[in-house]
C-alpha cells in the first residue's frame, strides 16, 4: 500500500473517531436533527455516522478494520435512524 492511501485510511479512522466521540455525547434529539441535516445536504448514508460507506472505502483499497478499530468506535458509531428524514 502506497503512503498517500496509509495516510487516507489513518484520516478516514480518525474521523470515525471523532465522530463517534461527537455522537456519544449528543442527545437522541440532536443526532435525528443531525439526520436530518445530512439528508438535506444529500450526505445521509446507511446511518447517520456513515460508518458503513467509510467502512466499505477502507475495504476498497484493500484496507480491513483490526479489531481494535472496532473497539475505537469505529463499528459503534451507527445509529439507529433510518432514512431519509424528510
Amino acid at each position: 500500500m502506497d503512503m498517500q492511501t496509509t495516510r487516507l485510511a489513518h484520516e478516514l479512522e480518525l474521523a470515525a473517531k471523532i465522530i463517534a466521540n461527537a455522537a456519544s455525547i449528543m442527545t437522541a434529539s440532536e443526532k435525528r436533527r443531525w439526520a436530518e441535516m445530512n439528508a438535506h445536504d444529500g450526505c445521509n448514508g446507511k446511518d447517520v455516522t456513515r460508518a458503513h460507506e467509510r467502512e466499505r472505502a477502507l475495504e476498497a483499497v484493500g484496507i480491513l478494520l483490526t479489531p481494535h478499530s472496532a473497539q475505537a468506535g469505529y463499528r459503534g458509531a451507527s445509529f439507529p435512524f433510518p432514512f431519509p428524514f424528510h
